[in-house]
């Protein structure tokens, strides 16, 4: 496990300084530098498309809600499921097009166990019917968690070596430009990071695919 305060030695060694000898490079400067870079990384992450710091968690409803505030670190919704029975189902969104539909062999109209996203929450229609413990299932891309102490630390599973050592320059580099350097001497070394940083997105998102049946 690799603490900010971990990630601001490894920056100092880099810059030549130290935790007594800062120089320019106060913890003001070093925070902001390390922000910036998780903020190039986020971007990338979320450019990398499906696979990529997806999760999938469950919420508890009760029978009747109409409401219910999406939690803070839920970036983007691929798909919202409901229990019934056995099985999470997902619910449609609504986009206000359809407000009801025919039910099969009545010739009735009801409204469509749907969702909408307004105000940071969610909205059913109809009212759920039922709750309880986990029967709202949200499959989304999370938002990378952010280092706010010296004493955070990096998740393992969303950090690869090539991600920190490129969160180590990049944030060195956003440093250095704040006191007027515009081009630093490891500028290729945070181009290899990347590049292995890109590498280690793409190969963690592909997709198996199936070249021959062998059934038979």
């Amino acid at each position: 496990m690799i603490s900010r305060g971990q990630v601001k030695f490894d920056m100092l060694t880099i810059l030549n300084k130290s935790a007594t000898n800062k120089g320019f490079y106060t913890d003001d400067r070093l925070n902001m530098g390390i922000r910036e870079a998780f903020s190039a990384i986020s971007t990338e992450c979320f450019l990398a498309g499906e696979g990529w710091l997806n999760n999938i968690r469950c919420l508890t409803t009760a029978s009747g809600m109409v409401s219910l505030d999406i939690p803070s670190d839920i970036a983007f919704i691929d798909q919202v499921r409901y229990l019934v029975g056995n099985d999470y189902l997902p619910m449609r969104y609504d986009t206000m097009k359809e407000q009801a539909q025919v039910q099969p062999g009545t010739g009735t109209n009801y409204a469509p166990a749907s969702y909408r996203i307004l105000n940071n929450a969610f909205w059913f229609n109809p009212a759920l019917s039922e709750g309880g413990t986990d029967y709202l299932q949200i499959e989304y891309t999370s938002f990378p968690k952010r280092l706010q102490n010296d004493q955070d630390f990096l998740p393992q599973g969303q950090f690869s070596q090539a991600m920190y050592w490129f969160l180590v320059y990049r944030a060195c580099t956003v440093c250095v430009q704040t006191v007027g350097k515009a081009v630093p001497e490891w500028s290729d070394k945070e181009g290899y990071w990347y590049d292995r940083m890109v590498q280690v997105i793409s190969k963690r998102n592909k997709q198996v695919t199936y070249v021959r049946d062998f059934d038979g």
